[in-house]
């Protein structure tokens, strides 16, 4: 599923930052102001992978109940989905305020890795909110209810 704004890849950027968060865990080892944010940053990544795959089974859950009631299945999918939704702009939103923290604490640690590290978490925030302008939760609702058989794939 691509479409002309975006690939989604649900997942992939917190995907990215948790695996740069863990390599500078061990690095920033012997700084526990930054490791701390550090931790901090990876609960909050950890929470959402989780929720998002509470989400996934869930949507397998809903897609049985196509057999039984087409508007039943409909209702609890558009529910299923808001909340997810709603979830995950609320996950950005707490991303966004852990991320600058660690950024502030990284610059004031005043070494070359604390900087690359600010830059790296910087650019996750930043590609959050290019995701977030660019709609790209409508590709990715549109993939599922395809993938779902909710509609047809769109022609491009």
């Amino acid at each position: 599923w691509t479409t002309p704004r975006w690939n989604p890849r649900p997942g992939y950027i917190e995907k990215v930052a948790e695996r740069t968060l863990q390599a500078q865990a061990t690095v920033q080892g012997d700084a526990p102001d930054l490791k701390a944010e550090i931790d901090k940053c990876l609960a909050l990544l950890g929470a959402n992978s989780d929720r998002r795959r509470a989400f996934s089974e869930r949507l397998n859950q809903v897609a049985h109940l196509k057999s039984e009631s087409e508007q039943e299945w409909q209702r609890e999918w558009a529910r299923v989905w808001d909340s997810e939704e709603t979830a995950q702009v609320a996950w950005e939103a707490d991303w966004i305020k852990a991320a600058d923290r660690l950024v502030t604490v990284a610059h004031r640690s005043g070494n070359t890795s604390g900087s690359e590290l600010a830059e790296s978490v910087t650019g996750v925030t930043t590609a959050l909110k290019v995701r977030r302008a660019l709609e790209v939760n409508k590709d990715e609702r549109l993939g599922y209810e395809t993938e779902l058989g909710l509609r047809k794939p769109p022609t491009l």
